[in-house]
């Protein structure tokens, strides 16, 4: 049995993933969330964690770029699937270079579509992508970028941090994500099982390190150098 989870705040794709997981005799559903908070929340408390989550990269809160960096840190067990409407070849490649194995569009929800019947005729690309993620092979559908061998990952966040600044620790690690993300620092202590005390001593740590005054100085500074990716910067990439 293999256990899915998945973030998606449209409602319309939410019934109609949830369908298509429905149909493999091997499934369970075990999250089902509409943003990124709830999703953090949710692993938090999980008795089973999903083997694959489906991931939308337009979230509220925590969009679905941030939270597979965070994810590839923090539970490196989870398979992760981007899901989007993007056919955005800078974003497609950022997500899986953060650590997601796959992406598909969600034209895989209407199988009986013109562009689905014109780009992948009678083939099951749901299903097509949860066979090469169990396998841990790369999965992009064609509509996102055809020459899926070809796409060159760029350095992960988790990378660049490890190599410009070895001294940070995971913690302070998942705190540059989460701060970067649209949330309080009260949200903050709850995703990261820490007091709000706690959270504003590493705000101020992070703060005195990289000679910022505050989070949106240490946001900047943590886009401008690669500590922190955001699907707002690669969405000015066409292909």
């Amino acid at each position: 049995m293999i256990a899915f989870g998945l973030v998606e705040d449209n409602e319309r794709f939410r019934i109609l993933i949830k369908k298509e997981i429905s149909k493999l005799n091997y499934s369970t559903l075990v999250i089902d969330v509409v943003d990124g908070y709830e999703l953090l929340l949710k692993l938090n408390v999980a008795k089973k964690l999903p083997d694959i989550l489906f991931l939308d990269i337009e979230l509220p809160k925590i969009d679905g770029l941030l939270l597979t960096s965070y994810i590839s840190q923090v539970y490196p067990s989870i398979k992760m699937i981007g899901v989007s409407s993007h056919s955005n070849k800078a974003l497609v490649t950022e997500v899986l270079s953060e650590g997601a194995i796959s992406f598909i569009s969600k034209h895989f929800t209407s199988p009986d579509s013109a562009i689905y019947k014109l780009t992948y005729g009678n083939r099951n690309v749901f299903k097509e992508a949860i066979d090469q993620t169990i396998l841990n092979n790369t999965y992009i559908d064609d509509l996102l970028f055809n020459k899926g061998r070809e796409l060159i990952l760029s350095t992960s966040t988790n990378q660049l941090i490890n190599k410009k600044f070895p001294e940070l620790t995971s913690i302070h690690k998942q705190f540059l994500l989460l701060n970067a993300a649209d949330l309080s620092y009260q949200e903050i202590a709850l995703v990261m099982n820490k007091s709000l005390p706690t959270i504003k001593k590493y705000l101020s740590f992070l703060l005195d390190k990289f000679e910022v005054k505050n989070k949106v100085e240490l946001v900047t500074f943590c886009i401008k150098n690669g500590l922190v990716k955001l699907p707002s910067y690669y969405d000015q990439f066409v292909n």
